[in-house]
């Protein structure tokens, strides 16, 4: 939307973590729901925002990724899409609670 130059690179977990040039991203891919609007709420990927959420702290948990860094959630999509959710750091506890277990 910018403009910027950007390399985009499929994540494998088989490859070793390195510094990478400016302008590349790893993504790990999550499937939407529905179409993303810049700028439009959407109830149908509020499953969604928890499944990468939830990838995330699986990750950490497992010693795959050494850190999780999020952004702004939108609490109340998430629960119009009828999932309970009050936060990253309640959702965090509750997988960590979940793998212990």
């Amino acid at each position: 939307m910018l403009g910027l130059p950007l390399s985009l690179l499929p994540y494998s977990p088989d490859v070793p973590a390195a510094p990478q040039p400016a302008g590349t991203l790893t993504l790990l891919p999550v499937s939407l729901r529905a179409p993303a609007i810049p700028g439009q709420l959407t109830v149908e990927n509020g499953p969604y925002v928890v499944e990468t959420l939830a990838r995330a702290c699986d990750g950490c948990l497992n010693g795959e990724f050494a850190a999780l860094i999020t952004g702004p959630v939108h609490k109340g999509v998430i629960n119009d899409a009828g999932i309970p959710f009050t936060g990253h750091t309640e959702f965090s506890k509750s997988v960590r609670r979940r793998k212990k277990s």
